[in-house]
């Protein structure tokens, strides 16, 4: 994603606790949350962002495939 030069990654996770911790550090403008993850899946991480108040827009979840158009 990087490599599109208009995109910074401020985090990764290893899974959705791990990605819960790193919106409230980071504040980014989207999270990209695969349903898969471990310990906390995508969509219970999206469910616990809702609460957080950190703003991000609900865009969707992916699993395997992601497709950004501008």
């Amino acid at each position: 994603m990087e490599s599109e030069g208009d995109i910074q990654v401020v985090a990764e996770a290893d899974n959705g606790q791990e990605a819960l911790q790193q919106v409230t550090m980071h504040h980014p403008d989207i999270a990209i949350l695969d349903i898969r993850m471990p310990v906390m899946n995508g969509l219970e991480a999206n469910g616990c962002l809702d609460g957080l108040s950190v703003g991000l827009p609900m865009m969707g979840l992916i699993t395997k495939v992601l497709l950004i158009w501008y």
